[in-house]
């Protein structure tokens, strides 16, 4: 299978990729998978169930080939036929950063767009896990501070902070991403870096001020990666909130390969469940700390998680050819 024909054939004709096309479209919406993700999540629910068998035999890192990338395309078509211009919805993970004492939100692109070296006239997309050459940092902060006016120590300092974010981000969206789950818990592996985005989202929306609805979503974020990995491993886990209970059951630090010390920043699930009736104040100071430890402990637990297959920096995941 190296060609569109050879897809059109794979999947038997038009009307029936229309059917399957639309019963995973709806799936993934109830899933509250953006638009603009669904598009490979279809072409990969297509491989894994066996609606598209490729001539040619499955490799491990069969998203790198030739027949993958025809088929996502095809997938694009019929998107772009039923959604128009979806792919003007840019997908961000959205991370926070404080400049002098005030924090500001920082969008971190889920993909990164290249001229192809290979093709004329056509772009090369890919999903980093780290910040590849050319990106421009510093312009991923929202409304940023005058930087021309900064001390270029700071600056410097505020740059290496961002990359570091978006090293982290990147990370975890493409582990969460690419986390080998059932149909049923695909709601939950998308929840998670949505509950990291609401969070820093009211943070900088809020500042000083009520913090139940942030560290609600941050122990959330927490609480469903670690049963996503008890999942995997089929462990039965208790319906709570103790963070610590299920990261014993998970096997602790040995089996997670990090200190339960990281939990001492975040609050335990008896103020969590206090601070959604009750509210919560936090400064600003305080709820960074906790949001680091956060985001570290998911990045750890996120990269013990199986996943579906390997995605590197090298990794193209689309071919778009600009003379269409």
């Amino acid at each position: 299978m190296n060609t569109e024909h050879d897809i059109d054939n794979e999947i038997d004709g038009q009307c029936v990729a229309n059917e399957w096309f639309e019963r995973l479209d709806r799936f993934l919406a109830h899933s509250d998978v953006k638009i603009s993700d669904r598009p490979l999540d279809v072409a990969f629910l297509l491989v894994k169930n066996e609606i598209v068998v490729p001539d040619c035999g499955m490799t491990e890192n069969f998203v790198a080939e030739r027949w993958f990338t025809d088929l996502l395309k095809y997938v694009r078509i019929w998107y772009d036929d039923k959604y128009g211009n979806f792919k003007k919805e840019k997908s961000t993970i959205k991370g926070v950063i404080l400049i002098y004492g005030t924090p500001y939100l920082v969008n971190v692109p889920v993909t990164v767009t290249k001229a192809s070296k290979n093709q004329e006239k056509h772009l090369e997309v890919y999903c980093p896990r780290s910040v590849l050459d050319g990106e421009r940092i510093l312009d991923m902060i929202v409304s940023p501070p005058n930087f021309n006016s900064m001390d270029q120590q700071l600056r410097n300092s505020i740059l290496k902070r961002v990359k570091s974010i978006v090293v982290m981000l990147r990370n975890i969206n493409i582990d969460l991403s690419l986390a080998a789950v059932s149909e049923q818990y695909y709601a939950m592996r998308q929840s998670v870096v949505q509950h990291l985005n609401n969070a820093v989202e009211q943070f900088v929306k809020n500042q000083i001020g009520p913090s139940c609805f942030m560290h609600w979503d941050i122990h959330l974020a927490i609480e469903k990666t670690l049963k996503i990995y008890l999942l995997q491993r089929d462990h039965a886990f208790p319906k709570t909130h103790d963070l610590r209970k299920l990261f014993k059951i998970a096997g602790g630090s040995k089996e997670l390969g990090f200190d339960e010390k990281l939990f001492r920043a975040i609050p335990s699930d008896k103020q969590i469940v206090n601070f959604r009736y009750y509210g919560s104040y936090a400064s600003n100071l305080d709820f960074m700390l906790t949001y680091k430890a956060v985001v570290a402990i998911i990045k750890r637990i996120s990269r013990k998680i199986t996943h579906t297959f390997g995605v590197t920096d090298s990794t193209c995941f689309i071919v778009q050819d600009l003379r269409c």
